[in-house]
């Protein structure tokens, strides 16, 4: 086994913590561009962190002593001894297909998601009856996807990074990593999240610049054409912003419920957005930059 190391001293990813039943250590899942992810153990108390000989991801134990975790659409159970951070035996595999990572309860039962006919997304356009038809290219994870001005071309997320895409020509190819793209009103800067809100020309050359430098997941949703504003929202409060042109950033819309994706009319009078303190998520809108009334209903979302 190899010798522990400390936790800043890893070059690999470190991702989806899970806890152990023994102070202080955690389960990690270690991934490297260099090979398959593998298991590791975290002891918080001191800092240091033991890489085991398991490949996997998203390792969870369950009591009483098993270690459960997947491989690609695989999942596995292993006998484990949290005490010793060792399992014993060889994973038997006990479920296949399987498209999101299963969450297991206390007594062992498992909740999944399982892969039904295409597991991955297909671009499409649908009209205003409804009518949807596809756009030809490969099915890939895409999430996160922002129209450009003229239509042609599209921002979104495959995983961590970010890709343009041609719609006329079927063409793709990265842009920086990054996530929930959104396009500035002239068409030629992707803003997105990283480390606060960025922005870079969309075709990748350039460097990134920092638009909010701000701790916490950050998400940009929409430019003001009117004004040169960005709103954006903070999964940590739920709170829209406003980035000015000018000054700094300042919360515009606030309440007791969640608060998130914000989008400003063509015109830029109005802010329409999304906020479940019903207990369920309802789009409301707003003059911009106000004040004005609240206008909403419950749309299912």
């Amino acid at each position: 086994n190899p010798e522990p190391m400390e936790l800043g001293e890893s070059e690999v990813r470190l991702a989806f913590p899970a806890p152990l039943p023994v102070e202080d250590q955690i389960l990690i899942t270690r991934q490297s561009e260099a090979g398959p992810s593998g298991l590791a153990i975290a002891d918080l108390s001191e800092g240091r962190l033991r890489e085991l000989p398991l490949q996997g991801s998203h390792f969870r134990y369950v009591s009483p002593g098993i270690l459960v975790y997947r491989q690609s659409e695989k999942v596995f159970p292993v006998a484990f001894d949290p005490a010793k951070g060792a399992h014993r035996g060889e994973p038997s595999l006990v479920l296949e297909d399987v498209r999101r990572t299963p969450q297991v309860a206390k007594d062992g039962t498992m909740l999944y998601v399982p892969v039904r006919g295409e597991s991955e997304a297909r671009l499409v356009w649908v009209d205003r009856e409804g009518s949807v038809t596809a756009i030809p290219g490969e099915r890939r994870g895409y999430s996160h996807l922002d129209l450009s001005p003229n239509g042609r071309l599209a921002l979104l997320n495959i995983g961590s990074d970010i890709y343009l895409r041609d719609l006329e020509r079927g063409s793709r190819r990265r842009v920086v990593g990054g996530s929930f793209p959104v396009w500035n009103p002239e068409g030629d800067r992707a803003t997105f999240s990283e480390e606060g809100i960025e922005w870079i020309p969309a075709d990748g050359s350039g460097d990134n610049e920092t638009l909010v430098d701000v701790d916490g997941w950050l998400v940009p949703t929409s430019w003001n054409t009117a004004t040169g504003d960005l709103a954006y929202y903070s999964h940590r409060n739920f709170e829209i912003w406003i980035r000015p042109l000018e000054g700094e950033p300042h919360v515009v819309l606030r309440g007791a419920g969640r608060l998130r994706s914000g989008r400003f009319s063509p015109d830029g009078l109005w802010l329409a957005y999304v906020d479940d303190e019903t207990g369920d998520y309802q789009v409301y809108v707003t003059a911009y930059p106000g004040p004005g009334p609240r206008i909403g209903g419950h749309v299912d979302l």
